[in-house]
């Protein structure tokens, strides 16, 4: 089916089109060593972001609460979570040395192990922190192999140079460094694709099986890390059936429509075969199925309105959001990376440009606002963006004072894209939530009742000599008639309004109430908070800022309030709607709706709401995450 070629053919079939300095290059040269080093100690300061801790404060995290769940089914047999079974699983294997040792001390006990918190540890503040740090060093290292497949790419295409400045982007990249810290599929994803696209275009060239096959496995492997990819890669699979354009000096195969077509069909198969596997078909395909459904439902509510209006909105939104996170600058030099690819490599570039245009009509679909779905987009303009560095050199290279201006333009660059990743460390390192735990060290009795209405992946680690009432709407229950491994026995219902009235309030007479910047309650009852009449006066206010650091800083630094008993206050309204403070829906479902403080966390002994007669289990639903609202 496929032809046999000489080694010296394949070799000279690979080599980019322009020329590279002579004496060859080292597999990991000086400055891509120093790359991947600074990648590493960014990744490695703050790895310890909010904890110990029995939840993450990486919203979103498949660790530890879904990795676990997850494992005590061996994410089987219906079962469904947040993300897909790939990147949790893959967690999971990775953490069963330690899960081995705790079986072996004596601190898990496997027959004990219930759906339940603390799913049989004996240490479940040691433990589960180890678990969460686990995931982020997955995480830290996915991001050491997007920095390298960076260059590794870039200086195929081109020079090693270029190479070098895609790599040098990726790493100054603050939200590729935030991602690094967390225990999201996020980084897991982009890092595969940036694996994947190497091989796609090193598979244009060749049209080999083996170069077509690993694309597809790790194209595969990428969405299966998080399907949301999927539209990128789309139009790839179209492109290789384009035939060689112009100044390419393609393989003899590749002039072959036939040859094209059986190598096109060979990459769909594998690929779909990969993703089955990866997704646990064979056992878990009513739970992928799920899953999906779940998805389809989340995104068929419009964030926006579906006038022209509205979508000029969302795409104003989107723009501005992706510039403030990857920057003006590098989008630029990316834009003037597709010219210069595009001369050389046509099919490579028409493949990039119909797999942005596919994400972002995806983008559009789903009207979603998050950073970490604007990641795709980012991976292929930090790629080309070291090409359109290195093109606009060698364009004033000559000219002594424009290259004068193009080495001081593109040191302040670089220096505004360090200091955004200084940044993003030191709100790792000292945000918000810490400021808010040492003032309610401070300022806190032993049994204080502290009141809050967000998801602990939002809040500080409330003193242990609290009391804390969560009045977090999302209540749920488990119908024990159900099997326990069965995802449909998890049924959930609302706080009631009349909770959120003043009458009820002095009822509950909380000494504190503590809000972060996704609390589930009233808008009006926000507002009478912080006007003071509902009894309460605001204490303390905590939110980090810099500013060279863009307005969105992804989900580090809440704004967290406290707020105090003052007795004499009256409240004077009622509210009427539930809502997110920030008046956005794509906002008010992008958390993780399972967390929840456990007891002997560092947040302190978690009173739950509870129905008349069945108790809210602890530790969420075997089924992972809640669904959004």
């Amino acid at each position: 089916m496929f032809e046999k070629r000489t080694a010296s053919a394949e070799r000279e079939a690979i080599q980019p089109l322009q020329l590279k300095r002579s004496g060859g290059r080292p597999v990991f040269p000086r400055g891509l060593v120093v790359c991947l080093g600074t990648a590493a100690i960014f990744g490695l300061i703050g790895i310890w972001w909010g904890l110990p801790n029995t939840v993450s404060w990486d919203t979103d995290s498949s660790v530890p609460m879904t990795m676990l769940r997850g494992a005590l089914c061996g994410f089987s047999h219906g079962w469904t979570g947040q993300h897909q079974v790939f990147h949790p699983a893959l967690i999971a294997l990775l953490s069963a040395p330690y899960a081995g040792y705790l079986i072996l001390a004596g601190g898990l006990d496997v027959g004990s192990v219930t759906h339940e918190y603390p799913w049989g540890l004996q240490n479940p503040l040691a433990s589960l922190t180890v678990f969460i740090v686990i995931g982020r060093l997955v995480s830290l290292g996915f991001f050491l192999v997007l920095v390298y497949y960076v260059y590794k790419s870039v200086s195929s295409w081109t020079t090693h140079e270029a190479g070098l400045l895609s790599a040098i982007a990726a790493t100054t990249c603050y939200p590729l460094v935030y991602y690094a810290h967390t225990g999201n599929p996020d980084m897991t994803c982009i890092s595969l694709a940036a694996v994947a696209i190497f091989y796609y275009a090193r598979g244009l060239r060749t049209f080999r099986l083996c170069d077509v096959a690993l694309f597809a496995i790790f194209a595969a492997l990428s969405a299966s890390a998080k399907i949301q990819i999927l539209p990128l890669f789309v139009p790839f699979a179209l492109v290789g059936l384009v035939p060689p354009l112009n100044n390419e000096a393609p393989s003899e195969q590749s002039r072959s429509l036939k040859h094209r077509l059986k190598i096109v069909i060979a990459g769909i198969v594998i690929f779909f075969v990969v993703f089955a596997v990866a997704n646990n078909w064979l056992l878990n395909f009513s739970g992928f199925v799920s899953w999906v459904s779940g998805k389809i439902s989340w995104t068929s509510t419009a964030v926006y309105d579906p006038t022209g209006l509205g979508q000029k909105s969302y795409l104003v939104d989107t723009l501005r959001a992706f510039s403030a996170a990857l920057s003006i600058p590098v989008i630029l030099l990316g834009a003037f990376g597709f010219v210069e690819l595009g001369r050389s490599r046509q099919r490579l570039a028409l493949g990039l440009v119909l797999g942005i245009v596919s994400y972002a009509l995806f983008l559009a679909y789903v009207q979603t606002l998050f950073i970490r779905y604007l990641l795709p987009l980012m991976l292929v303009f930090v790629l080309l963006s070291g090409i359109g560095a290195l093109s606009i050199w060698k364009r004033v290279e000559k000219a002594r004072f424009w290259r004068r201006v193009y080495l001081v333009a593109g040191g302040i660059i670089g220096v505004m894209l360090l200091l955004r990743v200084i940044g993003m460390l030191l709100l790792l390192t000292g945000e918000s939530r810490y400021q808010a735990e040492k003032w309610l060290a401070r300022h806190t009795q032993p049994g204080d009742i502290i009141e809050v209405y967000d998801e602990a992946n939002y809040l500080p680690r409330l003193p242990s000599q609290c009391v804390v009432k969560s009045l977090y709407p999302l209540q749920y229950y488990r119908e024990p008639e159900r099997d326990p491994h069965n995802r449909s026995g998890t049924r959930y219902k609302r706080v009631p309004p009349e909770v959120f009235t003043k009458e009820a309030l002095m009822q509950r007479r909380p000494r504190w109430i503590c809000l972060s910047d996704h609390p589930r309650c009233p808008e009006e009852w926000l507002a009478a908070l912080e006007k003071a009449s509902l009894g309460y006066t605001r204490r303390a206010q905590f939110r980090r800022s810099f500013w060279f650091m863009p307005e969105y800083h992804l989900r580090a630094n809440p704004l967290v309030r406290i707020y105090g008993l003052d007795e004499g206050r009256e409240y004077s309204g009622e509210p009427r709607k539930m809502t997110n403070r920030l008046g956005s829906r794509s906002q008010l479902r992008d958390s993780n709706a399972v967390a929840s403080m456990q007891p002997g966390s560092p947040g302190g002994n978690w009173v739950r709401q509870e129905s008349a007669s069945r108790k809210n289990p602890p530790g969420g639903s075997l089924n992972g995450d809640a669904p959004k609202t």
